[in-house]
């Protein structure tokens, strides 16, 4: 028997090669990768069979048919988006049953995550629901190989990639294998880290000479020089948003982020020079939210507010929160006091409804909420307070009270040394100047 006819053999015994050709890919956002594909819609594991053969699954993340419904995440950190394993656990095994025996082009897998829950690190095994001795869920302690399974590949994109924040892929060339089950052996990325687990987004199996599958495409554009101040839209769960964040929201953003910047400047602090905003779905009833140099935007809420409505100040509020970066604290200050949570929800309101956009009087005190009002209420009330002390004391309140917070300096003491009184004498004044404005 010569080497081809060996091969020949290896096939139609549905054995894969021993060469099956790995390739993986990392990517900063929306599952674009280099030599990869993106996910498929509608591949031969979206109607394949998905069991948990040993190992627990996680409680806070996804069940198993996350894997294939051709749904991904939509942010880093989307536990209920993803299939992953337990805490404090060495990963474990799944098992994808294709219902027939199924000539395969290739396995991919799709990960998402902010830290060691990214790479992706297990051993694939196939096997024919006519092998003898086929012991289909074999436990962890029993080598697969003894259980009627062979080896197609072993994957591990932590080689050579720092992992963080990115997503992860793999692609296992099959060459025309032929398999009806799947047998997947997942790790932990990393035995010292106990929630070091896979956040599992998708796996697709691709039929050989099969119709080319859908795929997710991605709608994704990055404004801005490749040296300077770069802003990113993903609009992917809503393209029809595109065009008016790149019209609409993009110059105002160009315009006012170096400005706000330039207002709340500290010694020896850059604000981020990239910025990532991702329009979402799955945010309930929150507009939008900022963490670190990303901002998440409400689907939903944007398509009800972009003609006059609050679109624009709600971005312009959570960059405000981009470039206070209070966690900064952290890396500066050995022992950083905590800042209120009313001083920074009411500085990022300060910025949008006072210097923004002050002509649509955001945040009066009026009859209706003068009674209820405090100064630390947040947000609106906040902001109308420290207008307040802007104005009456202190014209450069916002670039003091900021650096204070991003330095972990805060303490209310440090409003009576910027303005001559206290934070509570402060607030009886203010709500005293209303009481008389608003008495007739």
């Amino acid at each position: 028997m010569n080497a081809s006819q060996v091969i020949l053999l290896v096939l139609a015994l549905g054995i894969a090669p021993a060469t099956a050709e790995v390739k993986t890919a990392r990517s900063p956002a929306a599952f674009r990768f280099d030599g990869i594909p993106s996910p498929a819609i509608d591949d031969a594991g979206a109607d394949a069979r998905f069991a948990l053969v040993d190992g627990r699954r996680d409680p806070n993340g996804a069940d198993l048919d996350a894997l294939n419904d051709g749904r991904l995440p939509s942010s880093e950190d989307d536990p209920r988006s993803n299939f992953f394993f337990a805490s404090n656990s060495d990963g474990g095994r799944l098992r994808v049953d294709l219902a027939e025996a199924t000539d395969l082009e290739a396995i991919a897998t799709y990960s998402w995550h902010r830290g060691g829950r990214a790479p992706q690190v297990y051993e694939i095994w196939g096997a024919m629901g006519s092998s003898d001795g086929l012991e289909l869920s074999p436990k962890r302690g029993t080598d697969p190989a003894e259980a009627g399974w062979t080896l197609i590949s072993k994957v591990d994109t932590r080689r050579g990639a720092s992992g963080s924040g990115r997503q992860h892929a793999s692609w296992t060339d099959l060459d025309g294998s032929r398999f009806q089950h799947l047998l997947f052996d997942f790790r932990a990325t990393d035995e010292r880290d106990p929630f070091g687990q896979t956040f599992l987004s998708e796996i697709d199996v691709m039929r050989r000479g099969g119709p080319e599958p859908k795929r997710f495409e991605s709608v994704v554009k990055t404004f801005g020089p490749e040296d300077g101040l770069r802003f990113t839209i993903d609009a992917t769960r809503a393209p029809e948003l595109l065009e008016w964040s790149e019209k609409e929201l993009i110059p105002v953003i160009n315009e006012w982020y170096p400005k706000m910047a330039g207002m709340m400047k500290s010694d020896g602090y850059t604000p981020a020079t990239e910025v990532l905003l991702t329009y979402k779905t799955d945010m309930g009833g929150v507009p939008a939210y900022a963490a670190g140099n990303r901002v998440s935007l409400s689907v939903p809420f944007f398509r009800s507010q972009l003609d006059g409505g609050e679109a624009i100040g709600c971005v312009i509020h959570e960059l405000v929160h981009v470039i206070q970066d209070f966690g900064h604290a952290r890396r500066v200050n050995r022992r950083p006091n905590p800042t209120p949570g009313w001083v920074t929800e009411g500085l990022a309101d300060y910025v949008r409804w006072f210097l923004f956009e002050p002509e649509k009087q955001g945040a009066r005190i009026t009859r209706r909420n003068l009674e209820s009002a405090r100064h630390d209420g947040s947000y609106r009330i906040s902001a109308n307070f420290i207008d307040w002390v802007v104005r009456e004391h202190d014209r450069d309140l916002l670039e003091k009270l900021n650096a204070a917070c991003r330095e972990g300096r805060y303490e209310a003491g440090l409003w009576k040394e910027w303005t001559g009184k206290s934070l509570e004498e402060l607030s009886q004044d203010w709500l005293n100047g209303h009481r008389e404005r608003l008495k007739d």
